[in-house]
């Protein structure tokens, strides 16, 4: 999906342009969330690899159909589901991280507030994005045969219970 590569992109955009400041007391610049700057290198790092998953799994979509082996197609599927999985985990964490350091932050003068407001939505936004790019690797899983109907059932009673906190069982 492309919004997931417009968000990965102004995550760390805006990490790598204003993420990282000095005061004027002190010469090393520092992540504007907190000073940790642990969480300014996530950002960046899961940005970026998350933007590159994404060019590499649209060139896949794009030979997917040329791919004369069932168990090819199947296993690029399958990748694609479990690297979103774990990518929607990710952006989570991110989320959180950045939004919990930020509220950490004491002193945010001379701080660009914007990129740093920036960069916790977008991070929530990503969040939505890689479940939406699960839940449509699902479908398509679900319809291609990959899966049985019934582990296609229980996957889709599972979301359902997830997003709608009903109870149904498989």
């Amino acid at each position: 999906f492309p919004s997931c590569q417009v968000f990965s992109i102004v995550v760390f955009a805006s990490i790598t342009a204003e993420g990282y400041v000095n005061s004027p007391y002190e010469a090393d610049v520092k992540c504007v969330f907190n000073g940790n700057d642990g969480v300014c290198r996530y950002g960046v790092g899961i940005g970026v690899i998350a933007f590159l998953a994404c060019i590499a799994f649209l060139l896949a979509d794009a030979l997917l159909p040329s791919m004369s082996s069932a168990q090819e197609r199947k296993y690029v599927v399958l990748a694609d589901l479990g690297f979103s999985g774990a990518w929607t985990f990710l952006w989570f964490v991110c989320f959180c991280l950045t939004a919990d350091q930020w509220t950490k932050t004491i002193n945010t003068t001379g701080i660009p507030k914007d990129a740093a407001q920036a960069v916790i939505a977008f991070s929530f936004f990503s969040l939505a994005s890689w479940v939406s790019v699960c839940v449509c690797v699902c479908v398509c899983v679900c319809s291609s045969g990959v899966w049985s109907d019934r582990v296609c059932v229980c996957v889709c009673v599972y979301l359902y219970n997830y997003l709608c906190e009903d109870q149904f069982e498989c």
